[in-house]
């Protein structure tokens, strides 16, 4: 089936305003967490100071924040993006990345006050558990949108998103620790699975683009 051309514009439009700088943003996450794991491995082996293990541990999470931001300040109230988008929608992105901003801020402020300071016992244990906080509310604000859109097929589409990246963040997950027992590749923390999980998002939807094409 031919396209009009008219529609053809459209497409194209969309894929250069929207679609290229989303992919190209999902590329500066999954570099920018590449390094931080990198760093956060690598470290403890160079013997550097207190200040510079700070500054050099929580520089790409700022650059993340940033991004983040910049990211958010393009998709202002007024693009075609947002304002084509349903409400239930609107509200996920809305608190997803309020959650995301307030994490990235957290994480960062954790780190900087476990390195430079060192605390213990209660102290060391919120400060372990407050960057949690704003993932559980980025859960929340999943199990919402499943409950305020009434769109049947866009929820079981979001849905089919979500339980293949589920998938390939288990095999991931199942893969990497049995390297990791056997000292083949670094150690990584629990809560890397789920930047793991949401990085998943990307193929899971070009998966479900691929089979509706």
């Amino acid at each position: 089936m031919t396209i009009p051309p008219e529609e053809k514009n459209v497409f194209e439009d969309f894929e250069v305003t929207y679609r290229r700088p989303l992919r190209r943003f999902q590329v500066f996450v999954w570099v920018m967490m590449a390094i931080q794991f990198a760093l956060m491995s690598s470290l403890p082996h160079f013997h550097l100071s207190r200040s510079a293990n700070v500054a050099i541990g929580v520089a790409p999470t700022f650059i993340m924040l940033a991004g983040v931001i910049a990211l958010l300040w393009w998709l202002a109230p007024h693009h075609p993006l947002v304002t084509q988008m349903r409400p239930a929608a609107r509200r996920l992105a809305g608190r997803a990345a309020i959650a995301v901003l307030l994490y990235l801020a957290v994480f960062a402020a954790v780190t900087w006050y476990y390195q430079a300071r060192h605390p213990s016992g209660a102290a060391a244990t919120l400060a372990a558990l407050a960057p949690s906080i704003p993932l559980l509310f980025v859960i929340r604000a999943l199990l919402l949108f499943l409950k305020e859109e009434s769109d049947e097929f866009l929820r079981a589409r979001m849905l089919e998103g979500w339980a293949i990246a589920t998938c390939l963040t288990l095999a991931a997950c199942a893969l990497w620790g049995f390297l990791d027992q056997f000292e083949v590749v670094p150690h990584l923390p629990l809560w890397a699975a789920f930047p793991l999980w949401a990085g998943a998002l990307v193929p899971a939807h070009f998966l479900l683009q691929r089979r509706d094409a």
